[in-house]
């Protein structure tokens, strides 16, 4: 009950964030907006909703007494260095503030919402499920289409509304820029392996990827990956590969490795750590399992038995019919 009861906090609080930022609704009404969503995720019955209605304003004028003022500092400094000229160093300054922000406010609303949470019964955790499969399968059908044209267009678009909602109207020259961006950044993202061939995710469409990230001086990660092997072997043939990504490392380090620890599947190299840090990773090892359609299904951090029963059942779920 502990880990769902935290991972429904942690929903809460992403349906309280969307709430905050809901601008054109206004920050004054925040908590009923709140309040809706989080009925309309949760499907609480009547004594629940009156249970968490209190708590939603309370979470709101806490907000309000400690994180608006700190909110103004922040744009205060931020117009600040805009004067200056807008550096790398403050974009990053920018990012890592809001996502301290986003910390904080997270830990307070999970703490906030956690009683009525841990009230939830079997049918409102099979409503929430359901309401998260249907956001993927909307988010998937909008902007994840097979035909590379299409979904680059979907994907710059919707980086355009976002700086639009932030910003306010572009100019044609601003959604230029944007749009050669998201180019650029489609591109970055594409990883080379040993033999210097490059990778990208799109070029597995249709199979289920477990994504690895490790690195020679790590030790759990070298223990797991010849039960990842094991796996991989078990699975031939079935829409699956598994994408080992180095950490940081470069080829000739990575190939004196593989003469040790011969595997069979594809190793990349991160050689920026960018791809790492794209996919937030801050442990070593980290690994992702996504499905067919490239959803985050399961997160591991540490090290597993990958060809244990259990995983390879769950894995097996992921695969495709056919």
């Amino acid at each position: 009950m502990t880990r769902t009861a935290a991972y429904l906090a942690l929903a809460a609080c992403a349906s309280l964030v969307a709430a905050c930022s809901v601008t054109r609704v206004g920050y004054n009404y925040a908590d009923t907006v709140a309040s809706y969503m989080a009925s309309s995720y949760l499907d609480l019955d009547a004594v629940q909703s009156e249970d968490l209605k209190p708590r939603l304003a309370q979470l709101h004028q806490w907000h309000r007494a400690n994180e608006l003022p700190v909110y103004a500092a922040l744009l205060r400094s931020a117009s600040q260095r805009a004067e200056k000229g807008i550096t790398v160093e403050d974009v990053a300054w920018g990012l890592g503030n809001l996502r301290a922000r986003y910390r904080r406010f997270a830990a307070k609303a999970a703490v906030d919402a956690a009683p009525v949470l841990a009230t939830l019964g079997p049918a409102q955790l099979a409503a929430l499920e359901h309401k998260f499969a249907e956001n993927n399968e909307k988010f998937a059908k909008k902007f994840l289409s097979p035909d590379d044209k299409k979904r680059r267009h979907a994907q710059t678009q919707r980086m355009l509304d976002r700086f639009s909602d932030f910003a306010g109207d572009l100019t044609p020259e601003q959604e230029a820029r944007i749009e050669r961006f998201a180019v650029a950044h489609e591109r970055h993202v594409a990883l080379r392996d040993v033999q210097g061939k490059e990778h990208k995710l799109s070029d597995y469409r249709g199979k289920v990827v477990v994504i690895n990230f490790w690195a020679t001086w790590c030790d759990p990660c070298r223990e797991e990956m010849p039960s990842m092997q094991r796996l991989q072997d078990k699975l031939a043939g079935k829409p699956f590969a598994i994408l080992a990504v180095d950490y940081g490392e470069g080829a000739p380090r990575v190939n004196d490795f593989l003469k040790k620890v011969p595997v069979r599947f594809t190793v990349l190299l991160d050689r920026d750590t960018s791809a790492a840090t794209a996919w937030k990773v801050k442990v070593l090892p980290t690994t992702l399992v996504l499905d067919s359609r490239h959803r985050i299904r399961y997160s591991v951090v540490g090290d597993l038995e990958w060809d244990s029963p259990k995983v390879e059942g769950l894995i097996r779920k992921l695969l495709p019919p056919g």
